[in-house]
């Protein structure tokens, strides 16, 4: 089955992949984040007390392990709506530069541009601290986010996301489609409006952290 577009605007595109019966879902977003410092952006993603602020779609976010500057391990839950259950995940997380980290990039495997890109990647991890819960499904999730300088839009920052997700339980393929769709443009959506909010504040921060390396 190939992917579906779902959601097509001026600077963004969602498109969808499911089979009936499947609680798995491909998601690939693509999108144009205009007037945007990369570093911000990114951090907006890589931070999470700074991703607290604006991202509704998680009502739990937490560190509970740092395995190397580029690696960690994170836990997410997130609220869906009733009767559903919420579903959380424990993932580990792969965030590098593609100038500052190059020969760690090489090593993962990401390809090489000549223009500059921040890559995040996630996979399904364990961690003690987070067993399955009741009343909470733990699901599964592979993403990779690239946040790349825009070549032909100078300031711009092309935003791409791929998802494998595999929600768990029994879902229509409908629900999945619309929900992860609409999530995703509301991700964006969120991402842009909180970054034209906050980027000041966030850049003070992040030059005040700088600092003291």
């Amino acid at each position: 089955m190939k992917l579906i577009e779902l959601i097509k605007a001026k600077d963004l595109r969602v498109y969808t992949k499911n089979s009936e019966g499947s609680s798995t879902v491909i998601v690939r977003t693509e999108a144009i984040i205009p007037a945007c410092d990369l570093d911000i952006l990114a951090e907006m993603y890589i931070d999470l007390d700074i991703r607290r602020q604006w991202d509704s779609t998680f009502i739990k976010l937490e560190r509970p392990q740092v395995i190397s500057e580029n690696e960690d391990i994170i836990y997410q839950e997130m609220k869906l709506p009733f009767p559903l259950s919420n579903r959380d995940f424990v993932l580990q997380r792969f965030y590098a530069d593609s100038l500052l980290d190059a020969d760690k990039i090489a090593e993962k495997g990401f390809w090489k541009k000549s223009n500059r890109y921040k890559v995040i990647a996630l996979k399904d991890a364990e961690h003690a601290s987070y067993p399955e819960k009741k009343g909470t499904i733990r699901a599964s999730n592979s993403t990779v986010m690239v946040l790349e300088e825009d070549p032909q839009g100078p300031g711009n920052v092309i935003y791409r996301l791929v998802s494998l997700a595999d929600l768990k339980g029994k879902l229509p393929a409908w629900a999945l489609h619309q929900g992860t769709s609409k999530g995703m443009a509301k991700l964006v959506e969120e991402t842009s409006q909180a970054y034209r909010k906050h980027s000041e504040e966030w850049k003070q921060k992040l030059a005040s952290v700088a600092s003291l390396n």
